[in-house]
């Protein structure tokens, strides 16, 4: 599967003299090529750490173990498997419970029937032959919460600093978004379950919270008084009396950078889960990632924004959306056409899957 990490280290493999590479902030780079051709790429989350170097998604001999060191987390693995993750203020440690540590193999920690990768800012989980179960032990003063089948680990219930975010939950003719529920709660730890009994396999992500530059939300139909800003994918599909739709704008941030009048053309990549029937219309009223649901959803416009399958990405083509005499409007909505051929992407708080803008300039 082609992923912003993929798209990275094809960057860093193209020949020395085609291209040079310029760090533009923690979450963007330039690729400045022969023909001085401008090339801006923004991820949803960083990829620089914080020492202004490109994150190096492996893990690496320490003693007995093994370390990664992200945007803000450094996650130690120990002889057993567990994995402790260490921030500035705060520590939590992961037990993957009844799966035995085998072996790391091409900078994949290899456990019976499951697979952990690095992330920018954390690990994604790949287990399968059913559920998947941690336990979480974590410092004194943190609590523990569970939004729409998300995990948050936070300071006051406001300062959020790591979640477990559910991505995929395969059965036996379906797939569906991964849930990941709390089993069992102290104050000092917290049994997790991603998945059911009857899941085939499971894919979520363990990681330390970082900003992202694009807000997102799901809301649904079935559920019409409830938003999901934290969900980690996104399975949307439309019927009568029922739909699913992703909600989602580049952050004020980046606002600026799109109407650029150097701008010859723009593209926002979102990571493909799942294919399948879909259109993308542009929002005509403001929303709240947090408090918007389906029953003050906003209004969109008819006409579909044109996007194509890409690899594993939707790449939707933005360049007409932010010239500079187009009313900007209120960000987009990814909306399922066909009840049997629903599409699946990540959102904005996937740290493997991220969401990638392209901008393609004038050179300088």
């Amino acid at each position: 599967m082609i992923t912003a990490i993929e798209k990275i280290k094809k960057f860093l493999s193209l020949e020395k003299g085609q291209y040079l590479i310029k760090k533009q902030g923690n979450q963007s780079l330039r690729i400045i090529q022969e023909d001085e051709c401008l090339t801006d790429f923004y991820f949803s989350c960083p990829i620089f750490n914080k020492s202004g170097e490109l994150i190096d998604l492996c893990f690496k001999p320490l003693g007995r173990g093994y370390i990664f060191r992200g945007y803000n987390v450094t996650v130690f693995v120990q002889e057993n498997g567990s994995l402790i993750f260490q921030q500035d203020r705060y520590t939590f440690r992961v037990e993957f419970i009844g799966l035995r540590f085998l072996e790391i193999n091409d900078n994949r920690l290899v456990y019976d029937n499951c697979i952990i990768e690095a992330t920018f800012n954390g690990v994604l989980v790949k287990k399968v032959n059913g559920n998947c179960f941690i336990k979480i032990e974590f410092d004194t003063g943190i609590q523990i919460d569970e939004k729409e089948g998300t995990i948050l680990l936070s300071v006051d219930y406001m300062h959020t600093i790591a979640m477990a975010i559910g991505l995929i939950d395969e059965r036996e003719n379906d797939i569906r978004e991964c849930e990941l529920k709390i089993q069992k709660y102290s104050t000092q730890d917290v049994y997790i379950m991603a998945g059911i009994k009857e899941s085939k396999s499971v894919m979520f992500e363990i990681s330390a919270y970082c900003k992202k530059l694009i807000s997102d939300t799901v809301i649904s139909q079935s559920n019409p008084t409830i938003s999901s800003p934290y969900a980690g994918s996104v399975l949307t599909y439309s019927e009568e009396k029922f739909e699913k739709r992703l909600l989602f704008r580049p952050s004020n941030e980046l606002y600026n950078v799109l109407k650029g009048a150097d701008n010859q053309s723009t593209y926002l990549y979102l990571p493909l889960l799942k294919n399948g029937r879909y259109v993308i219309n542009k929002l005509l009223n403001r929303w709240c990632s947090f408090h918007s649901s389906w029953i003050d959803s906003p209004q969109y416009q008819d006409r579909n924004i044109q996007s194509k399958e890409e690899g594993n990405f939707l790449k939707v083509d933005l360049t007409s959306e932010y010239k500079k005499d187009v009313i900007n409007g209120y960000g987009f909505v990814l909306r399922g056409s066909e009840r049997l051929n629903p599409i699946m992407v990540s959102t904005g708080d996937s740290l493997y899957f991220p969401y990638i803008i392209e901008i393609n300039k004038r050179g300088d």
